[in-house]
Protein backbone atom coordinates (compact mmCIF):
# COMPACT_ATOMS: atom_id res chain seq x y z
CA UNK A 1 0.00 0.00 0.00
CA UNK A 2 2.87 2.51 0.25
CA UNK A 3 3.67 1.74 -2.81
CA UNK A 4 -0.22 2.57 -4.04
CA UNK A 5 0.01 6.11 -2.23
CA UNK A 6 3.30 7.30 -4.09
CA UNK A 7 1.97 5.95 -7.07
CA UNK A 8 -2.05 7.52 -7.21
CA UNK A 9 0.40 10.44 -5.85
CA UNK A 10 2.38 10.86 -8.81
CA UNK A 11 -1.15 10.32 -10.59
CA UNK A 12 -2.62 12.98 -9.29
CA UNK A 13 -0.29 15.59 -9.03
CA UNK A 14 2.61 14.42 -11.38
CA UNK A 15 5.88 13.46 -10.96
CA UNK A 16 8.28 14.21 -7.96
CA UNK A 17 11.64 12.57 -8.83
CA UNK A 18 11.63 11.72 -4.53
CA UNK A 19 8.20 9.76 -5.32
CA UNK A 20 9.33 8.09 -8.08
CA UNK A 21 12.76 7.08 -6.73
CA UNK A 22 10.53 5.96 -3.54
CA UNK A 23 7.78 3.95 -5.61
CA UNK A 24 10.94 2.14 -7.44
CA UNK A 25 12.92 1.51 -4.38
CA UNK A 26 9.48 0.12 -2.65
CA UNK A 27 8.79 -2.09 -5.57
CA UNK A 28 12.27 -3.49 -5.88
CA UNK A 29 11.95 -4.63 -1.88
CA UNK A 30 8.63 -5.67 -2.80
CA UNK A 31 10.41 -7.90 -5.39
CA UNK A 32 13.30 -9.18 -3.34
CA UNK A 33 12.70 -9.37 0.33
CA UNK A 34 8.30 -10.12 0.16
CA UNK A 35 8.43 -13.38 -1.54
CA UNK A 36 8.81 -16.66 -0.31
CA UNK A 37 8.51 -20.43 -2.09
CA UNK A 38 9.73 -22.12 -5.33
CA UNK A 39 7.52 -21.11 -7.65
CA UNK A 40 7.64 -17.92 -5.47
CA UNK A 41 4.35 -16.25 -3.95
CA UNK A 42 4.10 -12.91 -1.80
CA UNK A 43 4.26 -13.24 1.65
CA UNK A 44 2.56 -11.40 4.81
CA UNK A 45 5.79 -9.50 5.38
CA UNK A 46 9.49 -9.31 4.56
CA UNK A 47 11.04 -12.70 5.87
CA UNK A 48 7.96 -14.68 6.57
CA UNK A 49 6.55 -17.22 4.93
CA UNK A 50 3.15 -16.87 5.83
CA UNK A 51 0.19 -16.23 3.71
CA UNK A 52 -2.00 -13.40 4.55
CA UNK A 53 -5.66 -12.88 2.81
CA UNK A 54 -4.86 -8.88 2.56
CA UNK A 55 -2.54 -9.89 -0.18
CA UNK A 56 -5.58 -11.16 -2.41
CA UNK A 57 -6.10 -7.29 -3.05
CA UNK A 58 -2.97 -6.91 -5.17
CA UNK A 59 -3.79 -7.56 -8.32
CA UNK A 60 -6.64 -4.90 -8.05
CA UNK A 61 -3.93 -2.50 -7.05
CA UNK A 62 -2.39 -2.10 -10.69
CA UNK A 63 1.38 -3.34 -9.52
CA UNK A 64 3.18 -4.45 -12.46
CA UNK A 65 4.09 -7.74 -10.82
CA UNK A 66 4.23 -10.99 -12.96
CA UNK A 67 1.33 -12.40 -13.94
CA UNK A 68 2.69 -15.85 -12.56
CA UNK A 69 4.12 -14.38 -9.02
CA UNK A 70 0.27 -12.93 -8.65
CA UNK A 71 -1.31 -16.06 -9.34
CA UNK A 72 0.87 -18.41 -7.36
CA UNK A 73 -0.20 -15.67 -4.28
CA UNK A 74 -3.57 -16.19 -4.61
CA UNK A 75 -2.86 -20.64 -5.11
CA UNK A 76 -0.61 -20.16 -1.62
CA UNK A 77 -4.10 -18.31 0.23
CA UNK A 78 -5.96 -20.76 -1.49
CA UNK A 79 -4.30 -23.18 -0.09
CA UNK A 80 -3.49 -22.11 3.45
CA UNK A 81 -6.07 -19.92 4.82
CA UNK A 82 -9.44 -20.85 2.21
CA UNK A 83 -12.00 -23.34 4.29
CA UNK A 84 -14.58 -24.16 1.56
CA UNK A 85 -16.53 -20.86 0.69
CA UNK A 86 -14.74 -18.79 3.96
CA UNK A 87 -11.23 -17.52 4.04
CA UNK A 88 -9.29 -16.94 6.86
CA UNK A 89 -7.66 -13.53 7.59
CA UNK A 90 -4.41 -15.24 8.49
CA UNK A 91 -3.28 -17.92 10.72
CA UNK A 92 -0.10 -16.87 12.37
CA UNK A 93 0.53 -15.57 16.01
CA UNK A 94 -0.50 -12.02 16.52
CA UNK A 95 0.11 -11.31 20.10
CA UNK A 96 -3.93 -11.71 20.67
CA UNK A 97 -5.22 -14.17 22.40
CA UNK A 98 -8.12 -16.50 21.28
CA UNK A 99 -9.28 -17.31 17.83
CA UNK A 100 -11.68 -16.08 15.58
CA UNK A 101 -13.73 -17.06 12.54
CA UNK A 102 -13.45 -16.36 8.64
CA UNK A 103 -14.14 -13.38 7.60
CA UNK A 104 -16.51 -12.56 4.67
CA UNK A 105 -14.68 -9.88 3.26
CA UNK A 106 -11.92 -11.83 2.36
CA UNK A 107 -13.67 -14.35 0.73
CA UNK A 108 -15.49 -11.52 -1.43
CA UNK A 109 -11.51 -10.72 -2.08
CA UNK A 110 -11.18 -14.12 -3.67
CA UNK A 111 -13.73 -13.57 -6.52
CA UNK A 112 -12.32 -10.56 -6.97
CA UNK A 113 -8.65 -11.99 -7.36
CA UNK A 114 -10.35 -15.13 -9.51
CA UNK A 115 -12.08 -12.62 -11.93
CA UNK A 116 -8.46 -10.35 -11.95
CA UNK A 117 -6.39 -13.77 -13.18
CA UNK A 118 -9.29 -14.69 -15.86
CA UNK A 119 -10.98 -17.65 -13.23
CA UNK A 120 -13.94 -16.35 -13.74
CA UNK A 121 -16.21 -19.23 -13.52
CA UNK A 122 -14.63 -20.16 -10.37
CA UNK A 123 -15.37 -16.54 -9.11
CA UNK A 124 -18.64 -16.72 -10.12
CA UNK A 125 -19.54 -19.72 -7.93
CA UNK A 126 -18.06 -18.72 -5.33
CA UNK A 127 -19.80 -15.22 -5.68
CA UNK A 128 -23.05 -17.22 -5.75
CA UNK A 129 -22.40 -19.41 -2.60
CA UNK A 130 -21.64 -16.64 -0.48
CA UNK A 131 -24.64 -14.81 -1.40
CA UNK A 132 -26.35 -18.04 0.13
CA UNK A 133 -24.83 -17.56 3.51
CA UNK A 134 -26.78 -14.22 3.81
CA UNK A 135 -29.28 -14.67 6.69
CA UNK A 136 -32.96 -14.56 5.80
CA UNK A 137 -33.07 -10.56 5.58
CA UNK A 138 -29.79 -10.14 3.03
CA UNK A 139 -27.15 -9.35 5.58
CA UNK A 140 -23.89 -10.54 6.74
CA UNK A 141 -22.05 -10.61 9.92
CA UNK A 142 -17.95 -9.36 10.11
CA UNK A 143 -16.95 -13.58 10.16
CA UNK A 144 -18.51 -16.79 10.37
CA UNK A 145 -17.69 -20.36 11.52
CA UNK A 146 -16.37 -22.68 8.96
CA UNK A 147 -17.82 -25.97 10.89
CA UNK A 148 -21.39 -24.80 11.64
CA UNK A 149 -21.38 -21.53 9.06
CA UNK A 150 -23.28 -19.29 12.15
CA UNK A 151 -21.89 -15.65 12.35
CA UNK A 152 -19.57 -14.46 14.48
CA UNK A 153 -18.42 -10.83 15.16
CA UNK A 154 -19.77 -7.23 14.24
CA UNK A 155 -23.38 -7.88 13.14
CA UNK A 156 -24.47 -6.49 10.46
CA UNK A 157 -21.07 -5.27 9.23
CA UNK A 158 -20.48 -2.96 6.62
CA UNK A 159 -17.22 -3.68 5.31
CA UNK A 160 -18.61 -7.59 3.87
CA UNK A 161 -21.71 -5.81 2.18
CA UNK A 162 -19.04 -3.34 0.49
CA UNK A 163 -17.44 -5.92 -0.46
CA UNK A 164 -20.00 -8.11 -1.61
CA UNK A 165 -21.14 -5.07 -3.39
CA UNK A 166 -17.66 -4.52 -5.21
CA UNK A 167 -17.43 -8.08 -6.33
CA UNK A 168 -20.45 -7.59 -7.69
CA UNK A 169 -19.47 -4.66 -9.96
CA UNK A 170 -16.29 -6.73 -10.81
CA UNK A 171 -18.55 -9.45 -12.00
CA UNK A 172 -20.31 -7.19 -13.82
CA UNK A 173 -17.06 -5.74 -15.55
CA UNK A 174 -15.73 -8.98 -15.95
CA UNK A 175 -19.08 -10.04 -18.29
CA UNK A 176 -18.26 -7.38 -20.45
CA UNK A 177 -14.92 -6.94 -20.87
CA UNK A 178 -13.11 -10.30 -19.36
CA UNK A 179 -10.00 -10.20 -17.11
CA UNK A 180 -8.58 -7.15 -18.99
CA UNK A 181 -11.09 -4.85 -17.79
CA UNK A 182 -9.96 -5.50 -14.47
CA UNK A 183 -6.27 -4.20 -15.25
CA UNK A 184 -5.55 -1.37 -13.26
CA UNK A 185 -6.97 1.23 -10.53
CA UNK A 186 -9.66 0.90 -9.37
CA UNK A 187 -10.30 4.45 -10.60
CA UNK A 188 -9.61 3.08 -14.49
CA UNK A 189 -12.21 0.06 -13.51
CA UNK A 190 -14.76 3.20 -12.02
CA UNK A 191 -14.14 4.80 -15.38
CA UNK A 192 -15.18 1.64 -17.40
CA UNK A 193 -18.02 0.82 -15.39
CA UNK A 194 -19.38 4.56 -15.45
CA UNK A 195 -18.69 4.36 -19.58
CA UNK A 196 -21.16 1.20 -19.96
CA UNK A 197 -24.18 3.77 -18.10
CA UNK A 198 -23.68 6.95 -20.68
CA UNK A 199 -24.53 7.56 -24.04
CA UNK A 200 -25.57 5.73 -26.48
CA UNK A 201 -23.11 2.84 -25.45
CA UNK A 202 -25.67 2.84 -22.73
CA UNK A 203 -28.40 2.58 -25.32
CA UNK A 204 -26.89 -0.16 -27.33
CA UNK A 205 -26.30 -1.74 -23.97
CA UNK A 206 -29.28 -1.87 -22.37
CA UNK A 207 -31.13 -3.11 -25.95
CA UNK A 208 -28.60 -5.52 -25.53
CA UNK A 209 -29.18 -6.80 -22.17
CA UNK A 210 -32.88 -6.11 -21.64
CA UNK A 211 -33.51 -6.65 -25.14
CA UNK A 212 -35.28 -3.37 -25.22
CA UNK A 213 -35.39 0.25 -23.91
CA UNK A 214 -37.90 2.12 -21.67
CA UNK A 215 -37.83 5.06 -22.14
CA UNK A 216 -41.24 6.49 -20.40
CA UNK A 217 -42.15 6.07 -16.97
CA UNK A 218 -44.90 2.97 -16.16
CA UNK A 219 -47.52 3.53 -14.38
CA UNK A 220 -45.85 1.51 -11.86
CA UNK A 221 -42.89 3.73 -10.97
CA UNK A 222 -45.17 6.92 -10.38
CA UNK A 223 -45.70 7.89 -6.74
CA UNK A 224 -49.33 8.54 -5.82
CA UNK A 225 -50.17 12.10 -3.37
CA UNK A 226 -52.76 12.03 -1.21
CA UNK A 227 -53.49 15.69 -0.68
CA UNK A 228 -55.90 14.98 2.47
CA UNK A 229 -52.49 13.88 4.77
CA UNK A 230 -51.02 17.68 4.58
Amino acid sequence: MAWAALDRAIRLFGTRPTWEAARTDILAAIRKDGVAGQPPYLVQAFGSGEADAALLQVPMLGMPLDDALLAETVRHVERELADGDLVYRYKGEDGVSGGEGAFFITSFWLVDALLALGRGEEARRLFERLLTRANDVGLYAEEADVRTGDFLGNFPQAFTHLALISSATLLHLHDMGGAEALRGTHADRARRLVGSTEGLRALLYALRRNRGVRLRSSRRSVLSFDSSVL
